[in-house]
C-alpha cells in the first residue's frame, strides 16, 4: 500500500496547480503548495533511484529529508505572525541540520536511513504545526474554527510525523538486529493510514482554499 502514496501526492500537487491563482495570494498556502510539488518530484526521482538501492538511500539521506524539513521550516516560519515563532522556525532548523548531519558519523549512510536525524526533524515539523494552530486559534474570532481545512491539515501533519518516530525507530532497531516482530506491522499500518490521510487533507486544503474565508 505504501507504494501507492506517490500517486496521492501527485493528486495533491495537481490540486495545488489547479487552484494556484488563488493559492499564490496567501503566503502559507503558496509555500505549502511549493512543498507538495517538491515532495512529489522527489518521490518520483526517488522511485527512479530505487533500482540502485545504495543511491536511493543516499538520495533520501542527503537530499529528500533535509529539503523537506527546510521547506516546512520556511513555509511556517515565513507565515507566522509572531516574531518568536519565526525565530523558533529559523534557529530550530539550523540546530536540526547541525544534529542531522552530525549523526551520519554513527551510521553507514549508504545502507541505512538517518533515523536519529529524521526523528528529531519529525518532532520539529510537529512543533511548527502546533505553533501554527495556536496562531489560527488566536486569530479565529471572526471565522468558524472547525470549518477551516487548514486546521485538519495541520492536525494530520502532527499525527503523521509523530507516529513516524516510533514506527521508524522500532523498525530500524529490529532491522539492524535481525529481529522479527509483528509490532512493526501494526505501526506500519497506522503510519501508512495517516500518510494517506495527510495527503488527502492536502488535496482538500488546496481545492477548497478561498481567500475570502481564510484569515491566516
Amino acid at each position: 500500500m505504501t507504494g501507492y502514496i506517490k500517486w496521492l501526492e501527485l493528486v495533491a500537487a495537481l490540486a495545488a496547480l489547479v487552484n494556484w491563482k488563488k493559492i499564490k495570494t496567501n503566503k502559507l498556502a503558496k509555500n505549502l503548495a511549493i512543498l507538495i510539488l517538491t515532495i512529489t518530484l522527489l518521490e518520483f526521482l526517488g522511485y527512479a533511484t530505487k533500482f540502485y538501492q545504495r543511491y536511493n538511500i543516499v538520495f533520501y539521506n542527503f537530499v529528500v529529508e533535509p529539503l523537506v524539513f527546510a521547506l516546512y521550516a520556511y513555509a511556517f516560519g515565513s507565515s507566522y505572525l509572531s516574531a518568536k515563532f519565526k525565530k523558533f522556525a529559523g534557529r530550530g532548523f539550523v540546530i536540526l541540520m547541525l544534529i542531522y548531519f552530525s549523526t551520519f558519523s554513527t551510521i553507514d549512510y549508504t545502507k541505512y536511513l538517518n533515523i536519529i536525524g529524521y526523528d528529531i526533524g519529525a518532532l520539529f515539523v510537529a512543533c511548527l504545526s502546533v505553533l501554527a494552530i495556536s496562531e489560527v486559534i488566536d486569530n479565529a474570532d471572526t471565522i468558524d474554527f472547525f470549518k477551516q481545512p487548514l486546521i485538519y491539515l495541520l492536525l494530520a501533519i502532527i499525527f503523521y510525523y509523530l507516529t513516524t518516530i516510533p514506527h521508524f525507530t522500532v523498525a530500524y532497531y529490529f532491522y539492524i538486529n535481525k529481529i522479527k516482530n509483528d509490532s512493526t506491522v501494526i505501526l506500519s499500518a497506522v503510519n501508512t493510514a495517516l500518510n494517506y490521510l495527510l495527503y488527502l487533507f492536502y488535496v482538500i486544503y488546496f481545492i477548497t482554499w478561498d481567500r475570502k474565508k481564510q484569515q491566516y
